[in-house]
């Protein structure tokens, strides 16, 4: 997706009243991104400079601790922000020229009635994106992207010298427009994006003046009233029109805000993003094992196939030597007959003319018993083989099937929480999602063994253990972290989401209600075959959306 100067006009002017006078209490740095939380307030400020995903979002702070958990990475300027910045409130936010760059000014109290103020410039320009601090006179503190002179923009963003933006875009400004609404539509509108202005001047001449008047007053987004303003993409590009322009598609908005709309197409995708990569890291060590067991069996096999033939090779070293006066020296094949079936059959023999009848007789008969006793040992390194390699398939089937974001940072989270390593072989096939709710933590196996992980290794005698009823599943478990709390009642919302995440991880994943059995972990008992594996007694059934738990989760974040 990508959006033009309108978008950053409307981001400015949210930050400068959604933002105005809240004091930042945390920053968080990863690769190419940066969290900003702040004092009593529900919403941090994401900035993103990824190439693909660029622009600044205003996100939960539960999403911001998310993200800051698992892709938190030290930066070189991240000490710079942190001591500039901390403790400091945002007091104002502008457009510089009507372009895609943002000017976020604080001011920090230093004590005894002195403040300082300082300015983050943020360039939103997809791979040329770029973080600058800067001080009240806009010399450069420090930037993410540091670079000497530069001669396409005869500049250089050095510490100590001063930020010098893009020059100004030529055209005509909506400023200008409104208070002159031409006749013809400018060759060059200042201030929006070349879809946007594309559109505007394909229907420059359907619309009245007054109407236009109208429509580019909202556009300006003035005083922030989104109300005004209908959200829509053209094709690929992101935007907001008084009215939904002909070929666009309207955009759903959460809250009505361009910040929260940011979430949309710069927070989530980048998450995805992260979290793919994530899950390839997990996966990688894996489908590495799996290529290498599949090898080994192949090898095996070959194995084995070469052991079939040793009574072959026994026969031959026999015949060579019952024939041997027959052979000619210095041979290199001969055919011998085989008496020992009926009729007899005659048998073509390679051999090494540099040795006797005799010896190649030996050579069989060595190669014979070489391969006839590994052929034991073969057979029961082939089982084990086997049975590690469907172990590893099936794990990486049901990783592979983690599509949401938070399924996939749940399987790490345990990970790290457990303290398993990722060079384990159990770990490896026995992956568990954990979540942390409020009050409880829910388990969930992603195959046979880590349901058996799960169940009698994980769980706790009074933890709540969960299974679709009647139908192939994951193991669910929930216990309480809070002591103060007795026991789930059945309407629990945390229950049901654990009744939900069993119902998703189950053949009844596309069912629009699933029936889901739970008791106490110390009445489940393991059991060979079954649909659970396992046998349980004083249990009480719900029934859930199999989809409810992703809701859940939305809500908390």
């Amino acid at each position: 997706m990508t959006f033009g100067p309108e978008m950053v006009s409307a981001w400015s002017t949210e930050i400068s009243t959604e933002f105005k006078n809240k004091k930042v209490t945390k920053i968080d740095f990863g690769h190419s991104w940066i969290v900003m939380q702040f004092a009593n307030y529900t919403d941090a400020l994401f900035f993103s400079l990824d190439p693909q995903y660029y622009g600044v979002a205003s996100i939960s702070k539960s999403q911001g601790k998310m993200i800051a958990s698992y892709f938190a990475k030290t930066s070189r300027v991240e000490q710079s922000f942190k001591k500039h910045l901390l403790g400091g409130v945002i007091i104002g936010c502008n457009q510089i020229n009507h372009d895609r760059i943002l000017t976020i000014t604080f001011e920090k109290r230093l004590g005894a009635g002195f403040a300082q103020k300082y300015s983050v410039i943020f360039e939103i320009m997809a791979h040329k994106s770029n973080l600058i601090l800067a001080d009240s006179e806009q010399r450069v503190i420090d930037a993410v992207k540091l670079k000497s002179f530069d001669s396409k923009s005869n500049s250089l963003l050095l510490p100590g010298t001063r930020y010098s933006p893009p020059p100004p875009l030529s055209g005509v400004t909506l400023s200008q427009m409104i208070n002159d609404i031409p006749s013809v539509a400018p060759e060059r509108i200042v201030g929006i994006g070349k879809n946007l202005e594309k559109k505007i001047k394909e229907l420059w001449h359907e619309y009245p003046k007054e109407l236009w008047h109208k429509w580019l007053s909202n556009l300006r987004y003035i005083h922030g009233n989104i109300g005004n303003v209908t959200f829509q993409k053209l094709g690929n590009y992101i935007t907001f029109f008084p009215v939904l322009l002909p070929g666009a598609e309207p955009i759903e908005t959460h809250g009505s805000s361009a910040l929260k709309l940011a979430r949309e197409f710069v927070f989530y995708p980048f998450l995805q993003k992260e979290t793919t990569k994530l899950k390839n890291e997990i996966l990688k060590p894996l489908k590495t094992e799996l290529k290498s067991y599949k090898a080994r069996i192949e090898g095996l096999n070959n194995l084995i196939d070469m052991a079939k033939q040793s009574e072959e090779w026994m026969k031959i070293g026999n015949l060579l030597i019952a024939w041997q006066h027959n052979i000619p020296p210095k041979t290199t094949e001969t055919v011998l007959e085989d008496w020992t079936t009926t009729p007899p059959q005659k048998i073509r023999v390679n051999l090494d003319p540099q040795k006797s009848p005799v010896e190649n007789a030996q050579t069989y008969f060595k190669k014979a018993k070489k391969y006839k006793d590994k052929n034991e040992e073969a057979q029961k390194l082939l089982m084990r083989y086997k049975t590690r390699y469907e172990e590893l398939k099936e794990t990486i089937e049901s990783i592979e099937s983690l599509e949401e974001p938070t399924q996939i940072l749940a399987l790490a989270k345990e990970q790290i929480n457990t303290g398993r390593s990722s060079k384990s072989k159990h770990n490896k096939t026995s992956p568990v999602i954990r979540y942390d709710l409020r009050g409880a933590i829910v388990f969930a196996g992603l195959n046979q063994k880590s349901n058996h992980y799960v169940t009698f290794k994980l769980a706790q005698s009074g933890d709540i253990w969960l299974h679709a009823k009647d139908k192939p599943g994951a193991h669910v478990v929930i216990r309480k972290t809070d002591t103060k709390e007795k026991s789930f009642s059945p309407d629990d919302p945390r229950l049901i989401f654990a009744a939900s995440l069993a119902a998703y991880h189950s053949k009844g994943r596309s069912d629009n209600l699933v029936v889901v059995d739970y008791t106490e972990k110390k009445h489940v008992a393991p059991q060979k075959g079954g649909i659970a594996q396992v046998t349980y007694s004083n249990y009480k059934s719900i029934s859930v959306s199999p989809v409810y738990w992703k809701k859940y989760l939305e809500e908390q974040i």
